[in-house]
């Protein structure tokens, strides 16, 4: 976990004083993904550890970023519990102008689909309510 991380999880704590972290980590590119898997889990720990206020971190999520072959994966086990994985298709126009710029994208609605319900069910939780008086 980088000290960016550390300080938006804080950030967000001290805005929300919320102390849990729900996160969606996005690979790398050109970081072989044996290598990201095999961190993942402490990565959470790494969370835990580093941001003083949190009591709770998940990975909601891993999106494989700029992928050329599809893989045969959509969930993987960390720490015994199911995340779902999201792959992104490398799109070379990308590379070079980024989303805002090009007028290719890839199909996001299953990462917009996972971020919805997961708001959905914060707002259903009474610790949302909290959050929001």
């Amino acid at each position: 976990m980088d000290e960016i991380t550390a300080l938006e999880t804080e950030g967000y704590h001290l805005a929300t004083g919320d102390s849990s972290c729900n996160a969606i980590f996005v690979t790398t590119p050109g970081l072989a993904l044996d290598i990201t898997l095999s961190r993942l889990s402490d990565t959470c720990e790494s969370l835990l550890n580093s941001v003083s206020p949190l009591s709770k971190a998940s990975i909601k999520a891993l999106v494989v970023n700029m992928v050329r072959t599809r893989l045969e994966m959509d969930r993987i086990s960390v720490n015994g519990k199911e995340v779902k994985v999201i792959q992104i298709p490398f799109i070379k126009e990308l590379l070079f102008n980024g989303f805002a710029n090009s007028s290719v994208t890839p199909d996001l609605t299953e990462l917009i689909r996972l971020v919805e319900n997961e708001i959905a069910e914060s707002r259903r939780t009474k610790n949302f309510e909290t959050i929001v008086r």
